[in-house]
């Protein structure tokens, strides 16, 4: 059962790819469905929603696959069967240090803004959010640039303003990360 829903599952994927255009529309109509809670949910609904054992250890399965074959360089981009999406920190040299590096980064960052505020008597909920803003900014930077890059894959070509908005962006990032790294030692 768990081979068919997983071809299911790739079928539907290729299918998705094939389709040329894809838009999102808002009707003006507005339909409200009451759903049920999944406290509610009888034990069918419950084992049908989420993944079981089994499942999970055919993912787990796969993903060491995918990153095994990107490490060993025996495919280098997305395919129908292997994507990297998610999987960067098993493939990528240094991706969990470099992960653990960022959330270090931030909470060191909000950690010092709460310092400071209690150490002066204030209380600044929005000079924290700023903070975490700032700190993670770098990630958020690295998100939309892969996204750009998916973007560039699906449609295979690039524009130029999003060339220099790419660029733009890693510029920022550069610096921004090496000005964080400073400020923490």
């Amino acid at each position: 059962e768990m081979e068919t829903n997983l071809e299911v599952l790739k079928s539907f994927r290729r299918s998705q790819n094939n389709n040329e255009k894809k838009e999102v529309s808002f009707s003006r109509k507005v339909n409200i469905s009451e759903t049920l809670n999944c406290v509610d949910y009888t034990e069918e609904e419950k084992e049908s929603c989420w993944y079981n054992v089994e499942e999970i250890e055919y993912i787990k399965r796969s993903n060491e696959l995918t990153i095994s074959m990107f490490r060993d360089k025996y495919i280098e981009c997305d395919t129908d069967d292997h994507c990297s999406r998610g999987l960067e920190e098993g493939i990528i040299d240094g991706g969990k240090r470099k992960r653990r590096d960022t959330i270090k980064i931030t909470q060191l960052a909000v950690l010092g803004q709460q310092w400071y505020q209690i150490c002066n008597s204030s209380r600044n909920p929005d000079e924290i959010m700023a903070c975490y803003i700032e700190a993670s900014e770098a990630s958020r930077l690295e998100a939309r640039r892969k996204g750009l890059m998916d973007e560039l894959q699906i449609f295979g070509r690039k524009t130029v303003e999003q060339r220099k908005q790419t660029d733009r962006m890693m510029r920022r990032m550069t610096r921004r990360k090496s000005s964080s790294l400073r400020n923490i030692r």
